[in-house]
Formats: structure tokens, C-alpha cells, sequence
């Protein structure tokens, strides 16, 4: 009799391998309050999730920024949930700010997503929080 191989699926992986917690938020521009001319950002709705952390590439921190020019530093696998943009969410984890560039949902069954991201740096840095250093 002939011996069934079972091939793992590409991004389903077991819930105990996604043990960081991270914090997803929108980021919202705030017009400018009493004749000011700069816009600020507003980063709202913060959702903690679990997810499985893989660094694809190194980075170039100086100052606490990150300086290069990397089209992307990790990849965040968490469960299937609605509602995550590329333009629109952000990931926070220990501290540092990510800008998410590309969501994956995995063999789309909206069972897992990928989240392809860039490095910002140390959130309490305001540099890291604006959108036009690092558009790729």
C-alpha cells in the first residue's frame, strides 16, 4: 500500500509558535489645530494580537532611526482578522514602530496573515512615527 505524505500548508502554523504580542493601531492624519500649517498623526484603535516574528533582513540604526533603505525587515504571521491595510495599520513590538508594506492572506482561507514589514525604529522618536522618510 502506498505511503500518504502529508505537505504542510505555507503559513499554517500551530497558535503556540505565535507567542509575541504585538499591537496593531491605525494611523490617522490630524488636520492642523489654531492656524498652524503641519498635520500631526493620531495612531488609534490599538488591538493586541499574538503573532510568529521572522527578521527577513538586517537594519541601520543610528540615533535610535532606522536609516536604510531595506524593502523589508520582518515578516509577522498572525491569525486571520479583518480590517489590516498597508497604508492604513501599524504595528507596534517592543517599542519600535513598523510600517506594514504588504498583507498576505495565506492560501486565502482567512485562516493566517502575513505582514510583510519595514523597521521604523523607537516609537517615542517622532521621526518614526511620519510617513515620508521611508516610502518605498
Amino acid at each position: 500500500m502506498a505511503r500518504c505524505e502529508c505537505v504542510p500548508r505555507r503559513g499554517l502554523i500551530p497558535s503556540r509558535h505565535r507567542d509575541k504580542p504585538i499591537t496593531l493601531q491605525d494611523r490617522d492624519i490630524v488636520a492642523p489645530v489654531g492656524g498652524g500649517v503641519d498635520a500631526t498623526e493620531a495612531f488609534t484603535s490599538p488591538t493586541v494580537v499574538f503573532a510568529q516574528i521572522k527578521t527577513i533582513k538586517g537594519v541601520m540604526i543610528f540615533s535610535g532611526t532606522q536609516v536604510g533603505r531595506s524593502p523589508s525587515t520582518h515578516e509577522m504571521n498572525i491569525r486571520f482578522t479583518t480590517g489590516i491595510t498597508s497604508g492604513k495599520t501599524w504595528v507596534e513590538f517592543n517599542g519600535d514602530n513598523y510600517k506594514i508594506i504588504d498583507v498576505t492572506n495565506v492560501n486565502e482561507d482567512n485562516d493566517s496573515l502575513i505582514l510583510t514589514t519595514i523597521l521604523r525604529g523607537d516609537a517615542g522618536i517622532p521621526v518614526n512615527a511620519q510617513s515620508w522618510q521611508l516610502e518605498l
